[in-house]
């Protein structure tokens, strides 16, 4: 096992996460090991990723993971108590609370320490498959981000209204957004950022 574990930790919270660093330091130091703490640029070479997850939104771990490495890094998804109804990516360790105890994230390290090593798939697991926007629904969810008037779509994508609204629920439903003001709020504060784009 490394010497030095590489955490990265992705919430707006940060005193949140600053806790959760007072809360790794010894855990790791009483195993003979260093931290490196990274930000979110480089993530994709951590071997311990905490991220924030709103609630209701997807977390497609399978457009992070950097394939071709040695180990697979550890995911755990920091989500608000009331997030219980989410489809859970495969690559997930487990699911942190805002409210969690030190005991609870240690657990989670512990068990996700402890996997580490066992065969992750190198494909999207079926939870990222299943959630994947085609390329047209993102172009739609593009369009939409513009803010542009729901009449104008149609002209801008050379398609029929319905076949614009056929789109919009589909990525609506495999997003899991029910009201068009959740669809909306998402783009706004850069959703589809989120979304792996072909």
């Amino acid at each position: 096992m490394k010497k030095v574990i590489t955490v990265c930790i992705q919430d707006a919270n940060r005193f949140f996460a600053q806790g959760i660093q007072q809360i790794l330091l010894p855990y790791f130091q009483e195993r003979g090991k260093g931290v490196c703490f990274v930000g979110k640029s480089e993530a994709a070479r951590a071997d311990l990723v905490f991220f924030s997850v709103r609630k209701g939104w997807p977390l497609q771990l399978c457009q992070h993971y950097a394939p071709g490495r040695s180990v697979a890094p550890i995911f755990i998804a920091i989500r608000s108590p009331q997030s219980t109804k989410t489809i859970r990516c495969l690559r997930e360790q487990g699911s942190l609370e805002s409210r969690a105890s030190p005991r609870e994230l240690l657990s989670l390290v512990d068990a996700g320490l402890t996997a580490q090593g066992s065969s992750v798939p190198t494909a999207p697991c079926p939870c990222c498959m299943s959630l994947a926007l085609t390329k047209r629904e993102q172009e739609v969810m593009h369009y939409m981000s513009w803010a542009l008037a729901p009449k104008s779509l149609p002209q801008h994508l050379n398609i029929s209204h319905k076949t614009v609204s056929a789109h919009k629920r589909a990525a609506m439903r495999k997003l899991g957004f029910r009201r068009n003001t959740e669809l909306y709020h998402w783009l706004r504060l850069g959703g589809l950022d989120q979304i792996k784009r072909p």
